[in-house]
């Protein structure tokens, strides 16, 4: 297993050196920065991880920069399922004036993933468009705090900060989007509802298998056994499957929800946003 971890971490440095190389071919002066997040920054690598990276630019990319940047991360990132060691790839762009001054909701430029890979084959050039996106708050927030920049100089001298009360809203806000997609996706929306909980009760933003954790310890004891079978399935400990669970996976979820949404209401004096590592 840890041969195989080393396996999988040496491709995704390689991956990861590849993104870089295209952003700065298609960029050029104009690209200031480029930063890891998610698991990369929050700790907790798994074979499935995404590559992750955000990408600053001076200006809004051309269409033409857009589509190549595009033709450039499919064939670097792994198709879903990854049918080997490569892993997907995110790569998120932002024009510096979409997001500083900081407003609420922020706005990205472009933002690849393996979700889109079909549109973009299609040549949907909406797929390219700049789109308003309440997630890139916490995306945003996780890089500041993360502070590991690729290229380009520590993330807090290109952004702004983050207010706390605009992270709870836009994690409290997408709760009805990505809960349509439930019931194909029951592992990660169960641990992303963990991790979003923790967040508003703490301020801090933590990887999924310790929110798991904190999530599990004030749960009813009906849905603690669930919470750790979510956990252990992110870790790789046993199958994805929830053959004959789908009922009580739901009633977690919506036992979590009903807490996230009345902690969300309550004044947090004093509650400022921090990020565990390792």
């Amino acid at each position: 297993m840890a041969d195989d971890m080393a396996v999988w971490q040496s491709v995704a440095a390689v991956q990861t050196e590849r993104v870089l190389r295209l952003v700065r071919e298609v960029f050029g002066y104009d690209v200031l920065g480029a930063y890891e997040h998610g698991s990369a920054v929050l700790g907790g690598v798994q074979p499935t991880s995404d590559v992750d990276i955000l990408v600053i630019t001076k200006r809004p990319a051309s269409l033409l920069e857009k589509r190549q940047l595009v033709e450039g991360l499919m064939t670097i990132s792994a198709p879903w399922p990854p049918p080997g060691p490569e892993r997907c790839v995110e790569v998120t762009v932002v024009a510096q004036p979409q997001v500083r001054p900081w407003r609420y909701p922020p706005s990205f430029d472009l933002q690849y993933g393996e979700w889109l890979r079909k549109r973009f084959e299609n040549g949907d050039d909406s797929a390219l468009q700049a789109t308003v996106n309440p997630d890139l708050t916490t995306l945003l927030t996780i890089v500041l705090l993360g502070d590991q920049p690729l290229f380009g100089p520590p993330p807090g001298e290109l952004l702004d900060s983050v207010l706390m009360d605009d992270c709870v809203e836009a994690m409290v806000s997408g709760i009805d989007v990505f809960m349509n997609g439930f019931e194909g996706d029951t592992r990660n929306l169960l641990l992303r509802l963990a991790r979003i909980w923790q967040t508003v009760v703490t301020g801090i933003i933590d990887r999924k298998d310790r929110a798991a954790l904190w999530a599990k310890e004030r749960l009813p004891s009906d849905y603690q056994q669930l919470m750790e079978r979510a956990r252990e399935m992110y870790l790789g400990l046993q199958p994805d499957k929830w053959t004959g669970w789908p009922s009580e996976a739901r009633a977690c979820a919506d036992y979590m929800i009903s807490q996230i949404r009345r902690e969300a209401t309550r004044r947090r004096p004093g509650l400022v946003l921090r990020l565990v590592t390792g």
